[in-house]
C-alpha cells in the first residue's frame, strides 16, 4: 500500500452539496477499490492563475489515501469522465517520503563527532612579596 494524494479542481458554479456530493463520490471510488481514506480537506474557492475555458475560479478539494496502482487507475479513469471536474493530478507520496529519509541519513552520515579538546586555563603565579621580620 502506498500513500496518494489527490487534488480535484471542479467548476465553481455548482453548490455547496454538489461539491460535497463528488467529494463523497471519489471518496466511494477510493474505497470500492480497498483503498483507505486518511484525509479529505475542502480548500473552497479560489481564483485560478490563468482561466480554464474561460472559468477564472474553481473549486479545490485535496483527498489524501493509501492503496494500490488500481485505485489510482479507476479515480484516475473517474475523474477524467467527469464534465464538473476542470482538472486533477493524483500524487504519489511514497516518493517524498523516500526522498526525506534518504536526505535526512545522508545528513546524519555527514555529521562526524566532533573532538573538542579542552584546555585547562593557564594559572600565572606570581611570586610573594618578601616580607622582612624584625626580631
Amino acid at each position: 500500500m502506498s500513500f496518494y494524494e489527490t487534488l480535484i479542481l471542479t467548476v465553481p458554479h455548482l453548490t455547496d452539496e454538489e461539491q460535497d456530493q463528488i467529494a463523497a463520490d471519489y471518496t466511494a471510488v477510493i474505497e470500492g477499490q480497498k483503498g483507505t481514506i486518511r484525509n479529505v480537506d475542502k480548500w473552497g474557492k479560489r481564483v485560478l492563475a490563468y482561466p480554464i475555458n474561460k472559468i477564472n475560479e474553481g473549486v479545490y478539494t485535496l483527498i489524501e489515501f493509501t492503496g494500490d496502482g488500481k485505485v489510482v487507475l479507476e479515480l484516475d479513469r473517474k475523474l477524467k469522465i467527469n464534465e464538473n471536474v476542470m482538472r486533477h493530478i493524483v500524487v504519489n507520496q511514497d516518493h517524498d517520503i523516500k526522498l526525506r529519509e534518504r536526505a535526512e541519513a545522508k545528513a546524519k552520515k555527514k555529521q562526524r563527532p566532533v573532538k573538542v579538546e579542552v584546555e585547562a586555563p593557564t594559572v600565572e603565579s606570581t611570586p610573594a612579596p618578601e616580607t622582612k621580620e624584625e626580631a
